[in-house]
């Protein structure tokens, strides 16, 4: 089944997770790790390390539970993103 949700959605979610505790965030001294299942839709990890200022590393490793259209009020143009996709067999 198909879910779609706005951004409005999924920063309800998130929030939503958090509360529940099905998400932590935890403060590491290199930057920040969250991880968790954000409510029937992704299991998510995802690491932020500050490389300098101005600079960050971001690494996000998504499964869907279902197929996802998530429709975006504007575009972050602060990121740039590379994709990496795999099938397991």
């Amino acid at each position: 089944m198909t879910k779609v949700i706005k951004s409005t959605d999924w920063g309800e979610l998130w929030a939503e997770s958090e509360q529940k505790g099905t998400v932590s965030r935890q403060l590491k001294g290199f930057g920040i790790i969250h991880q968790g299942k954000i409510l029937d839709v992704v299991n998510k990890y995802e690491c932020w390390t500050e490389l300098r200022s101005g600079l960050s590393l971001t690494t996000i490793e998504q499964e869907f539970i279902d197929d996802l259209v998530w429709i975006r009020d504007s575009l972050d143009e602060s990121q740039f993103g590379l994709s990496f996709f795999s099938q397991e067999k």
